[in-house]
C-alpha cells in the first residue's frame, strides 16, 4: 500500500464524516445581550426547547446568591462569557442569566444535564440543586450524577437563573415547555437503551457461537469487545442508560465503568483482528497493546480507590495518544490486508469512521452512539460472512463428495472385476511353484502369498456383492435348506480359528425344525459373516447358535461373549464401511462390509436382522428367514421368476422317490471300491452315473452315520467321496472320524462342497480330506480327480513298501553272522545247545521270510514267537546276562504288523542290558484296551539321554542302526502315531506303541 493511497483514504473518509453532520441538532438560540435573553415572542408550545448555551454574566472568583442581586451589593460590570466553552478554566464563580418571556399559564421547565462539579443552582430565587462546596477551588470536588429537571409557572414572564460552580461542567441547559422536555427525555431514552441492548445482544451471540466452536478465538474476542462496547455506550451522555439500569450506581463507579470499558474494548479489538487475520497484525503489536492496557488500567484503579478524579485527565490524554497511534497502525495493516482479502474493507470503513468521530465529535452526540452500533453490526456481518462462506463451501464439498462417492462405487466395481483375473493367476502360479524343490523359507513365503491372495479375492467378492446389492442385480436361487447343517458346516470351517482363542462353538439348533427357504450360497455368506464376526471380536468364552419357529419364519440367533457394541453404535455397524471404532485394533481391521451385506441379504430373503449387545458382555445377532412350507411372497426384483419355488418342490418329490430305490449293493469285484455319502438322492444318482463308465465298485450312503457303520463292518474302500452338507453329521465330521482309523495314503477322501472360499478349503484339508470339488460337478474333472487319488494311493503304497522292504532287509546280516559264530563254537562243546539254537534260528528266519511289506500283518502269537526265538539265541550267546519277563493280557489271534516287535527287543538287548556288566531284565507287555493294543518293551539297562531320543527317531545319530527308525516309520505310515520312548540314563528305557485294531 502506497503512502499517498493511505492518506487519500483517510482524507476522503474524514470529509464524508464531517459532511454527514456529526453534531447533535440544536434548536436555534436567540442572541443575548450581556446576560439578557429576550424570548417574549417565542412560542414554547409550538417550538422546541431553547438551548441556553449563550452569553451569561460571570462574576469570576466571586460567589453571589439571588438575594445579593436583589439587595444591589453585586458589582454592575460583570464579565460576559459563553456557556460552557469559555468557563473551562474558571475559578469558583457565579453565573447569571435573565430571560424575558411572554406571560402565560403554560408550565415551563429547566433541564440541565449532569453537573459534574460542586454547585448551587437557583431558579427564580429557588434553590433547585446543590452539591458540595463551590468555594473549594483546591482541585478536588464532589461529582454529581443526576440530571436536573425543574418545572415552574410562567405567569410574570421573568426568569432568573443563578449558578454557583467550582467549575462549570455540564453539556446541556435547555428551557422549554414541560411536555416538550419530557418528550425529548423519552426520545433520548428510546435511542440510548436499544443501542446498548443491541450491542449487548451481539456480544451474547458471539459467546454462544464460540461455545459451539471453540477453535474460533475471534468469536470470543468479538464477544468481549461487544460486551465492553455495550457498557461504554450505556455510559455515554446525555442521559446515560446505565443510570436507569443501575439506579444506585455512584458517580465514581460510573466513571470507572466508563473508562475501563474503553480500555478493555480497545485491547480485545486488537486481539480480534489478530485472530481474524493471523500473522498480519504481528505478535509484538499484541504484546505491546496488552502492556499499554496494564499501564493505563492500574492508575485508573488507583484513582478510583483514592477518589483522585482530578488526575483523570492525564489518563484520558495518554489514552487518546495511544489510541491515535494504534489506530493509524491498524488502518495501515487493514489496508495491506485488503490487497489480499477484500473482506478487510468491511472492517476498515466503519473503523475509520468510528476513529474520526471519537476524536472530533463529542461523546454526547447521538452519531457517536450510532457509530458504535454500526461498527458492532459490521463486526457481526464480517463473522457471519465467514460462516456463510463456510456453509457454502460445505455444500460444494458435500455435492462433490456425493459425486466422488458414485465414482468410488464405479471404481471399486471396475477395479474388482479387473483384479479377479490377475489374482487367480497369482494364486495359480504360486501354488504351482509350491513344493518344487524349494527350501522351507521359500515354501513359507509362497504359502503367505497364496493366503494373502485368497484374502484379497474374498475382499473383491465382497465388493462385487455390495455393488450388486446397490444395483439390485443379485438373483436368489431359493430352495429348502437345513439350518442345522449350515451352522454345523460354518462351525467346522471356523473351528481352527476358534480353538486358537479357546472359544467353544455350540450348535443348539434342533435338527427337527423345518427347513428355511433360501439361497444356499447366500445363506452361507450370511452365517460366515455373523459367526466370523463373533469369532473375531470374542477373546474367550463361547458362541452359541439357536433357532425358534415363528409364524411362517425361522428365527436364528447367534450369541457370543465378546467385547460387545456401544448402544449408540448398534445401528451404525450394520451400515456398509462402518466398524466398532474405539474398540477396533489391528486384529479387528477390515472393510466394514460384512454386516452391511448380511442385513441386505437377509432382507432380500424376506427376513429382518436384529442386534442386541452390551459392552464387555457380548452380542446377539438375530435374523429371520421364511420356512420352506407356506413361503411368503418375495420381491420379484430379487429373483429371476416369481414362481421359483415350483421346480424346487418338484425336485424334492423326485428326490424322495429316488431315495427309495437307492441301495448299497456292491457292483462286480473288478475295480477299485468307492463309497459315496450324500443326503441328496439326486446327487447320489448323478455321482454314480458319472463314475459308472470307469468300472468302479460304487456303494452309496444317505448320511455319514451309514458310511461309518458300513466301513466298521466291512473291508475299507479305495476311495471315499463325501458331501459336506449332510444331516446330523457333516462331511467334515465324517472325514475326521475316518482319519482316526486310516492315514491319508491309506484311504483317500474327496470332499464335495458348494463353497470354494479359502476358509472352506482349509477346513476340509484340516479335517483330513485329500482333495475337494465344488458344485456343480463336471464329469471329466470328477473322474480325473478320482483317478489321480487312486493312482497316488497305489504309488505311495508301493513306494512305502519298497522302502520298508529295504529297511527290513538291513536287519538280518549282522544278526545271522553273530549267531552262526556262536553255533559253530558250541558244536564241539555243547552239541545239544547248538542244535536248539539252530532250531530257533530256523523259526526266526522262516517267520522273517513271510514279510509282506507295509500292510503285511501276522497274529500277535507269531510275532511273539519270533521274539522268543531271538531272545533264546541271545541268552545262549550271553549266558547269565539276560532275563526275560512276559506280561501278555490280550487275545493271541490279534493281528499286528509283521516284525514290529523284534527290532525293539533287539535294541533293548544290545543297547540296554548288554551294556551293563551284570546284565539286566527285559520286560515285554501287551494289553488290549478300548479297541487298541498297547505293547511296551522295557529294560533296566544303560538308558538314553532325553535330548537324544528325537534324534534317534529321526535317524540323525550315526551308528544307532535302522531298526528303531524302521519301526517308527512303519507305525507312522499305518497308524499316524509312532513310537513313544521314555528313558533315563543309568536306569533303563521304556518303548511303547499303540495299534488300532480296526481296519485290518
Amino acid at each position: 500500500m502506497k503512502a499517498k493511497h493511505f492518506f487519500l483514504y483517510v482524507t476522503i473518509l474524514f470529509i464524508l464524516t464531517v459532511l454527514t453532520g456529526c453534531k447533535d441538532a440544536k434548536s436555534p438560540s436567540p442572541m443575548t445581550d450581556e446576560g439578557r435573553l429576550d424570548l417574549s415572542g417565542y412560542d414554547f408550545a409550538v417550538n422546541d426547547p431553547v438551548n441556553l448555551q449563550v452569553k451569561w454574566e460571570c462574576y469570576c472568583s466571586q460567589l453571589f446568591t439571588p438575594e445579593d442581586f436583589k439587595s444591589g451589593t453585586v458589582p454592575r460590570r460583570p464579565e460576559i462569557v459563553a456557556i460552557p466553552s469559555e468557563t473551562r478554566e474558571k475559578n469558583p464563580s457565579t453565573y447569571r442569566l435573565v430571560i424575558k418571556t411572554s406571560p402565560g399559564g403554560n408550565l415551563l421547565g429547566l433541564y440541565i444535564s449532569t453537573f459534574r462539579s460542586a454547585h448551587n443552582i437557583w431558579l427564580n430565587g429557588k434553590l433547585i440543586s446543590s452539591n458540595g462546596n463551590p468555594g473549594n477551588d483546591d482541585g478536588t470536588y464532589i461529582i454529581g450524577k443526576a440530571n436536573i429537571f425543574e418545572f415552574f409557572d410562567n405567569r410574570n414572564g421573568y426568569i432568573e437563573i443563578v449558578i454557583q460552580a467550582s467549575r462549570f461542567s455540564t453539556s446541556d441547559i435547555l428551557l422549554g415547555e414541560k411536555s416538550k422536555l419530557l418528550n425529548m427525555q423519552f426520545k433520548k431514552y428510546l435511542i440510548n437503551l436499544p443501542i446498548a441492548f443491541i450491542v449487548l445482544f451481539m456480544s451474547f451471540y458471539h459467546f454462544m457461537v464460540y461455545i459451539l466452536r471453540r477453535k474460533e478465538k475471534a468469536l470470543l474476542y468479538a464477544g468481549i469487545f461487544c460486551f465492553t462496547a455495550a457498557i461504554y455506550i450505556s455510559t455515554l451522555r446525555p442521559d446515560p442508560v446505565i443510570y436507569h439500569i443501575l439506579p444506585k450506581l455512584s458517580y465514581n463507579q460510573y466513571y470507572l465503568c466508563h473508562m475501563s470499558s474503553v480500555l478493555i474494548e480497545d485491547l480485545f479489538f486488537i486481539f480480534f483482528l489478530n485472530a481474524l487475520f493471523p500473522g498480519e497484525m504481528g505478535k509484538r503489536f499484541k504484546l505491546v497493546s496488552a502492556g499499554v492496557f496494564m499501564a493505563l488500567m492500574l492508575p485508573l484503579l488507583l484513582i478510583y480507590f483514592q477518589n483522585g478524579w482530578a488526575y483523570i485527565q492525564w489518563i484520558n490524554n495518554a489514552h487518546n495518544l495511544v489510541l491515535f497511534m494504534s489506530t493509524i497502525y491498524v488502518m495501515y495493516k487493514l489496508l495491506c490486508v485488503r490487497q489480499k482479502n477484500n473482506d478487510a474493507l468491511i472492517l476498515l470503513v466503519p473503523f475509520i469512521l468510528l476513529f474520526i468521530s471519537s476524536l472530533f465529535i463529542s461523546s454526547n452526540s447521538y452519531f457517536m452512539k450510532f457509530g458504535w452500533l454500526c461498527f458492532a453490526l459490521f463486526l457481526a456481518f464480517r463473522l457471519s460472512l465467514n460462516f456463510t462462506r463456510a456453509f457454502y463451501r460445505v455444500e460444494q464439498l458435500s455435492e462433490r463428495l456425493i459425486n466422488l462417492n458414485h465414482l468410488k462405487d464405479d471404481f471399486l466395481v471396475n477395479t474388482a472385476h479387473e483384479l479377479k483375473t490377475p489374482l487367480h493367476g497369482v494364486i495359480g502360479l504360486a501354488e504351482s511353484m509350491l513344493g518344487v524343490g524349494r527350501d522351507q523359507k521359500s515354501m513359507d513365503d509362497l504359502s503367505l502369498i497364496i493366503t494373502s491372495a485368497w484374502r484379497l479375492t474374498a475382499l473383491v467378492d465382497n465388493i462385487l456383492t455390495f455393488s450388486k446389492m446397490k444395483n439390485k442385480d443379485i438373483v436368489l436361487d431359493l430352495k429348502p435348506i437345513s439350518m442345522w447343517q449350515v451352522v454345523n458346516v460354518v462351525f467346522a470351517v471356523l473351528k481352527p480359528l476358534a480353538e486358537e482363542k479357546n472359544i467353544l462353538l455350540a450348535n443348539n439348533i434342533d435338527e427337527q425344525l423345518p427347513n428355511v427357504y433360501a439361497d444356499e450360497s447366500r445363506l452361507f455368506q450370511i452365517m460366515y459373516n455373523i459367526i466370523g464376526n463373533a469369532v473375531k471380536f470374542t477373546e474367550s468364552g463361547g458362541i452359541t447358535a439357536t433357532a425358534a419357529l415363528r409364524t411362517g419364519f425361522l428365527e436364528i440367533s447367534v450369541s457370543d461373549t465378546g467385547i460387545g457394541i456401544p448402544s449408540d453404535r448398534i445401528e451404525t455397524i450394520i451400515t456398509p464401511f462402518e466398524q466398532i471404532g474405539a474398540y477396533e485394533n489391528a486384529s479387528h481391521s477390515g472393510t466394514g462390509l460384512g454386516l452391511g451385506i448380511t442385513r441386505k441379504l437377509v432382507e432380500m430373503h424376506g427376513g429382518k436382522l436384529f442386534v442386541e449387545s452390551r459392552l464387555q458382555e457380548g452380542s446377539k445377532f438375530t435374523f429371520t428367514l421364511p420356512v420352506s412350507s407356506g413361503v411368503p411372497q418375495i420381491d420379484k426384483s430379487d429373483h429371476s421368476a416369481s414362481d421359483m419355488h415350483l421346480p424346487v418342490l418338484t425336485a424334492i418329490d423326485e428326490s424322495a422317490a429316488m431315495a427309495e430305490s437307492c441301495e448299497n449293493a456292491v457292483q462286480p469285484l473288478d475295480g477299485p471300491v468307492i463309497y459315496i455319502a450324500d443326503d441328496d438322492p439326486v446327487n447320489l444318482k448323478l455321482l454314480s452315473n458319472m463314475l459308472a463308465r470307469e468300472k468302479y465298485q460304487i456303494s452309496k450312503f444317505r448320511n455319514g452315520f451309514e458310511l461309518l457303520e458300513y466301513i466298521s463292518k466291512n473291508k475299507k474302500p479305495d476311495l471315499v467321496i463325501i458331501d459336506v452338507m449332510m444331516p446330523r453329521l457333516s462331511g467334515y465330521d465324517v472325514c475326521r472320524r475316518l482319519r482316526e482309523l486310516y492315514a491319508h495314503h491309506d484311504l483317500p477322501i474327496l470332499l464335495l462342497t458348494i463353497k470354494n472360499q479359502p476358509a472352506d478349503i482349509v477346513a476340509g484339508f484340516e479335517a483330513g480330506a485329500n482333495d475337494y470339488l465344488t458344485k456343480p460337478l463336471h464329469e471329466k474333472e470328477l473322474n480325473a480327480r478320482v483317478k489321480n487319488l487312486l493312482d497316488l494311493k497305489n504309488a505311495l503304497t508301493n513306494a512305502v513298501t519298497a522302502e520298508l522292504n529295504f529297511l527290513q532287509a538291513q536287519i538280518k546280516p549282522h544278526f545271522l553272522h553273530n549267531t552262526m559264530n556262536s553255533i559253530m563254537s558250541l558244536v564241539r562243546t555243547d552239541p545239544e545247545t547248538a542244535r536248539n539254537m539252530l532250531m530257533e534260528l530256523s523259526n526266526y528266519l522262516r517267520a522273517s521270510f513271510r514279510f509282506k511289506g507295509c500292510e503285511g500283518s501276522i497274529p500277535l502269537e507269531d510275532e511273539l514267537g519270533i521274539v522268543k526265538s531271538y531272545l533264546y539265541i541271545m541268552t545262549i550267546r550271553f549266558p547269565g546276562k539276560i532275563q526275560v519277563v512276559y506280561d501278555i493280557d490280550c487275545k493271541a489271534e490279534i493281528n499286528v504288523p509283521h516284525l514290529i516287535l523284534q527290532p525293539i527287543v533287539e535294541n533293548a538287548v544290545i543297547h540296554g542290558v548288554l551294556k551293563k556288566a551284570a546284565g539286566g531284565t527285559i520286560r515285554i507287555s501287551a494289553k488290549e484296551d478300548d479297541s487298541c493294543l498297547s505293547i511296551c518293551v522295557s529294560d533296566d539297562g544303560e538308558g538314553i539321554e532325553q535330548e537324544l531320543i528325537p534324534m534317534i527317531l529321526n535317524g540323525k545319530i550315526k551308528g544307532s542302526g535302522i531298526g528303531i527308525i524302521n519301526v517308527h516309520k512303519r507305525l507312522l505310515a499305518l497308524y499316524g502315531c509312532g513310537l513313544k520312548i521314555e528313558s533315563e540314563a543309568g536306569k533303563g528305557t521304556n518303548v511303547c506303541m499303540k495299534l488300532c485294531l480296526k481296519g485290518g
